[in-house]
């Protein structure tokens, strides 16, 4: 890729972003802001990145500024810099808005975008808002994008970025319980990715069929499925994932 990349907010989900992006295309131009020095000296030892006086140094010098600071830090931090047209700047910071965004960057552009530390390996699922063709192939480095017509729709999609969180504890909680039953700890926590992975495998090979239905042909009168189902139904666990959801998505608006 011929544009140079410059990031704003150098912490540890940043540096995952810029690790996989690396990985993707080694010879990729990428500056780094100086405000996280840990983060960034690190970064410059590993893969010898630019480190930038200021982050007017890094928007002068990039054609894509991804914005990777805490939200409730994100406007102190582009304010008053030298954007210009045709440049995009790419947030992945929680519950701000575009047109929030426009305020600050404009004449360039902006895009909204929410990937996951898995991005560092090329497997996240990354919503992004509005569709822009450089900022999705620059995105698609980090894994499957996801074009969202909406911002209302986009801001429901980034709570899987929370979500992702939620399964890695639940694998974690799964793989635990095999060793509590005599299961080697590599052994237990390959068999519970895979178990994961072949739901994500089986929900995509059999896209045109109604969730529920997938669900319900393992619900065996009697069975072992069906008695975990009832359990869980009767306690609302699976019910709890999704007001979990709503606090998730009502806290955006709030910047955390």
């Amino acid at each position: 890729m011929s544009e140079t990349l410059g990031v704003i907010g150098v912490g540890s989900f940043a540096s995952y972003l810029v690790e996989g992006l690396l990985r993707s295309d080694p010879t990729q131009q990428i500056i780094l802001s100086p405000r996280n020095r840990e983060h960034t000296r690190k970064l410059h030892h590993r893969f010898g990145l630019t480190i930038a006086a200021n982050n007017s140094e890094v928007v002068a010098g990039a054609d894509i500024v991804i914005l990777a600071t805490r939200p409730i830090h994100i406007f102190e931090s582009i304010e008053n810099l030298p954007w210009r047209k045709e440049q995009i700047a790419i947030s992945v910071a929680a519950g701000v808005t575009r047109s929030e965004l426009l305020e600050y960057v404009s004449p360039a552009e902006v895009v909204l975008s929410m990937p996951t530390n898995s991005g560092m390996i090329g497997s996240a699922a990354i919503p992004m808002y509005p569709y822009n063709s450089n900022a999705e192939q620059l995105l698609s480095r980090l894994g499957k994008t996801f074009i969202i017509e909406d911002e209302d729709v986009y801001r429901a999609c980034t709570t899987l970025g929370a979500y992702f969180g939620w399964l890695l504890a639940l694998t974690e909680e799964s793989a635990r319980w095999l060793e509590e039953k005599g299961t080697n700890t590599a052994l237990a926590r390959r068999m519970v990715s895979q178990a994961f992975r072949s739901v994500a495998n089986i929900v995509e090979h059999r896209d045109q069929e109604n969730l529920r239905l997938l669900v319900d042909e393992l619900r065996t009168p009697g069975g072992l499925t069906e008695h975990g189902l009832d359990l869980f139904e009767e306690t609302k666990a699976i019910k709890e994932w999704s007001n979990v959801l709503d606090t998730i998505y009502n806290r955006l608006s709030r910047r955390y």
